[in-house]
């Protein structure tokens, strides 16, 4: 993983013999083992995640690169995920949203789907079909 102050070029290319440029993924979520845990599954994939804690950091990340997707937890302590979801949008409004939640509730759903995110993903998190997930809403958006 990296550090949330390293500068990247927005796209790379991956080492994998054979791959595409690599995806990069912003992941919002405060808890550190499912964080972790969605890092390093994806990095294992080959995509290149960034990981934080908390909405502020994301929002600064958002503003130094552009990300092929970002996941955010909508619960999380310091900025609520969907008032994260808002901005994030508006300051990066082609780029995929999966919001991943451990509650499911119809409006709360709805709300994040009318403002902008692209997928509701449930915890516990099945890890087969969130990168399947992923691999769908990134061959939909080109490398930037």
């Amino acid at each position: 993983m990296l550090n949330c102050s390293q500068k990247l070029s927005p796209c790379i290319q991956e080492m994998k013999p054979g791959s595409n440029t690599t995806k990069f993924i912003l992941i919002v979520v405060d808890e550190e083992a499912i964080r972790e845990s969605l890092a390093l599954i994806l990095e294992e994939e080959g995509y290149h995640c960034i990981s934080v804690p908390d909405g502020e950091v994301a929002v600064e990340q958002a503003f130094s690169r552009t990300f092929n997707l970002i996941i955010i937890d909508p619960f999380l302590s310091k900025r609520k995920g969907l008032k994260l979801l808002v901005e994030l949008k508006m300051r990066q409004p082609h780029t995929p949203i999966l919001i991943l939640s451990s509650y499911y509730d119809v409006e709360m759903a709805s709300y994040a789907l009318n403002q902008g995110a692209t997928q509701y993903f449930l915890k516990p998190i099945d890890f087969e079909q969130l990168i399947t997930v992923v691999r769908q809403l990134l061959s939909e958006v080109p490398c930037r």
